[in-house]
C-alpha cells in the first residue's frame, strides 16, 4: 500500500514535502526538504541570535575610528591597536586613540612599554 499523506499524488517515500499538498519538489539547497516546505529553502540558516547581532550593527550609527564597522560590532573603536577589552585593562579611553594626548597612540605607547595614561612618561617622543 503507497502512503500520501498530504493527497498530492506523491508517495511519502519520494515527497520531500509530504505535510504539504504539492507537487512541486524543488530543493533548492539539497537537503531533502522541498522548499515549499523548507524554513531555510536557500540553506542560509537564520537564528535570532544571529539576525539580532546583524540588526544591531546595521542600526548602531556610531563609528568612532570611521573604519566603516559600527562601535557595537567593532573590536576596537579608536582604531589605536588596542582593543577595547585591553583598553579596559590598561585603564585607556576605548574611544580616544592617545588617551593622555602626547601624540602617541595608546597601542604605540604599551608596545613601546611607555605608558598611554602619562604624556610626560620616560621613553615619550611625542609631541
Amino acid at each position: 500500500m503507497v502512503i500520501d499523506s498530504d493527497g498530492d499524488s506523491v508517495s511519502d517515500a519520494s515527497d520531500n514535502c509530504p505535510t504539504l499538498q504539492t507537487t512541486n519538489i524543488t530543493d533548492t539547497d539539497s537537503d531533502g526538504v522541498g522548499d515549499a516546505c523548507d524554513e531555510t529553502p536557500n540553506g542560509v540558516i537564520v537564528t535570532p541570535e544571529a539576525t539580532a547581532q546583524v540588526d544591531v550593527c546595521a542600526v548602531d550609527a556610531v563609528d568612532t575610528d570611521g573604519d566603516t564597522i559600527s562601535n557595537t560590532c567593532d573590536t576596537d573603536d579608536d582604531n589605536d591597536g588596542l582593543l577595547d577589552t585591553q583598553e579596559a585593562t590598561y585603564g585607556t579611553n576605548p574611544l580616544v586613540a592617545d588617551t593622555d594626548g602626547d601624540g602617541i597612540s595608546d597601542g604605540a605607547e604599551v608596545t613601546n612599554g611607555t605608558n598611554p595614561l602619562d604624556a610626560a612618561s620616560p621613553g615619550n617622543t611625542g609631541s
